[in-house]
């Protein structure tokens, strides 16, 4: 099972009231909002907001899988903290998700990402300096 010391990044987040349902507890989509957060986040921490990453090496990156497992509920007003990591292989990005409460693990999951080209709009293969700048490692098995 994933603990929050097997990541390097965490993101913290308190749950708000307009994110829980009528049972209390946190609306089963909000978790890929966090989760996007989370990457959001990761880009700023490697030490460029997503547009300035967009801008400087003329990349996006599109969601093609998600994958959430869902655990035990987040409630309103508990405190998280969202951990990211991320592998790639060409033009995929996979990032290995977890969301905590305390040492709690509350989610987990996967978010895989195609790299983009942002003038042509095609599928490209991530180059190794832009992998080393973000932090990614290379993934040897398939998937």
């Amino acid at each position: 099972m994933q603990q929050k010391a097997d990541f390097e990044f965490s993101c913290p987040l308190r749950v708000r009231y307009a994110e829980v349902d009528t049972q209390g507890i946190v609306f089963n989509a909000h978790y890929l909002m966090y989760f996007d957060l989370a990457v959001t986040e990761y880009f700023r921490w490697r030490g460029l907001a997503y547009a300035e990453f967009q801008e400087k090496f003329k990349l996006d990156f599109h969601v093609i899988r998600s994958l959430l497992n869902y655990k035990t509920p987040a409630r309103f007003d508990d405190q998280l903290d969202i951990c990211a990591r991320a592998t790639y292989r060409g033009a995929k990005i996979f990032w290995d998700m977890s969301i905590f409460r305390g040492e709690e693990l509350i989610c987990n999951g996967e978010l895989i990402y195609a790299t983009v080209d942002n003038e042509t709009r095609r599928v490209k293969k991530l180059e190794p300096d832009t992998a080393t700048f973000l932090g990614f490692t290379v993934r040897e098995s398939a998937s």
